[in-house]
């Protein structure tokens, strides 16, 4: 067992150098058959312990720009170092450990002043168990030491947004049910356990993107690159956080009077609910296929239900007695309401990345004989994806 392993210090870790080195200018120059080579700071030299002869790795990054790197450091085991005390909320400790998680790392490191309560192995525990990845390879009286066990193949990101978003949609169609029926006590088990796993795969993807920066700086720094890590990163948060509100709307309805008074009045609702549902469905496609005209006019019905969402709670609550709904039913019914409004809204940020996606083509503008920016679409050259590999020195 790892637990017996308590006593053994907890292994070193790489320190990570901050760079020092300031924007300096480099002249290109002429070498021996025809090569062409330029200086690197000293100081750098000096304080990565690389010696005359060692060899550097380059990777284009982009127009212009190309990441200078030693090998040795691009296949460190970086690890991630969360220092705690016993004061410190449980809850937070957990956030915490997510945190770290999310950096991409593969060893996550845990430290304390003084021995950890059983309630803080608990809670590493659980982590390690809802990370699915991550799991404890040695622990003392004051640290634990987790590192990813699955092995660091590369994961295709946009594909677990789109799982990620087919997860979510599952849930709101369940809730969407829940909302028609009375469900069963034993489905608030269901949706902890569905919860967690949009959880799970919304981590995954962060942690996705942040290893690739890891392993693939220049890719990270290449215009196309560092945007479509910004827009998945934001899609796979908007469809947790629509998740989210799928358990909201189904524990929410589990807290209304069955059979429902009036269901003519409650019709409504769950038309409204539909009309989100249908739209998830049309923007999930455009996460691999951007369109933009499908992406505005998902936007333009969110807008759209969201101006009326208003004017249907209104509907639900102010009409007089005999049909006036309990002040318990309009209460619960009003936070069923919020959140699919707030579902729809997330469904719109969604489209608009997607837009976003479609509209950007980067390209590389060209300084006129003046220095000055030449006009749109003028002698442009495009610039075409780069992915990036760790290549020798030329």
């Amino acid at each position: 067992m790892w637990s017996e392993m308590a006593e053994e210090p907890p292994p070193s870790r790489p320190v990570l150098q901050v760079p020092t080195v300031a924007d300096v200018v480099r002249h290109l120059r002429r070498a021996g058959k025809g090569e062409i080579v330029i200086s690197v700071p000293r100081s750098w030299v000096k304080r990565n312990e690389l010696k005359i002869g060692e060899s550097l790795n380059l990777q284009e990054a982009g127009p212009g720009r190309l990441l200078l790197e030693d090998p040795k450091v691009h296949s460190a085991n970086w690890e991630t170092l969360v220092e705690s005390h016993s004061r410190e909320p449980l809850e937070h400790l957990f956030r915490r450990l997510v945190a770290a998680y999310l950096t991409g790392t593969p060893v996550v490191s845990l430290t304390f002043p003084e021995a950890m309560s059983q309630d803080v192995r608990k809670t590493v525990r659980e982590f390690a168990r809802r990370s699915g990845r991550m799991e404890v390879v040695s622990e003392g009286a004051t640290w634990f030491t987790l590192r990813d066990i699955s092995g660091e193949a590369p994961v295709d990101a946009l594909s677990f947004v789109s799982r990620i978003a087919r997860a979510s949609l599952e849930l709101q169609r369940r809730a969407h049910e829940s909302l028609a029926a009375s469900p069963s006590p034993e489905e608030d088990g269901y949706w902890e356990t569905q919860d967690d796993e949009v959880d799970r795969l919304e981590w995954r993807v962060h942690r996705a993107l942040a290893s690739r920066a890891l392993r693939a700086p220049a890719l990270s720094i290449h215009p196309e690159g560092s945007s479509a890590t910004l827009h998945l990163l934001a899609m796979a948060r908007a469809f947790e956080r629509i998740g989210d509100h799928a358990v909201r709307i189904a524990r929410a309805s589990a807290s209304l009077p069955r059979p429902l008074p009036q269901p003519p009045r409650f019709r409504p609702v769950l038309e409204f609910h539909d009309q989100v549902l249908e739209l998830m469905s049309r923007v999930i496609p455009l996460i691999e296929h951007p369109d933009p005209q499908v992406a505005n006019d998902v936007v333009d019905v969110a807008e759209s239900l969201h101006s009326s969402r208003m004017a249907l709670l209104q509907g639900l609550l102010t009409r007089r007695a005999p049909s006036h709904l309990p002040p318990l039913t309009a209460g619960w019914l009003t936070l069923v309401l919020d959140s699919v409004d707030r579902s729809a809204a997330y469904v719109a940020d969604i489209a608009e990345l997607t837009l976003d996606r479609a509209a950007v083509g980067w390209v590389r503008s060209r300084p006129t004989a003046t220095g000055a920016e030449s006009p749109p679409g003028a002698d442009h050259a495009p610039v075409r994806p780069f992915h990036a590999h760790a290549q020798g020195s030329p």
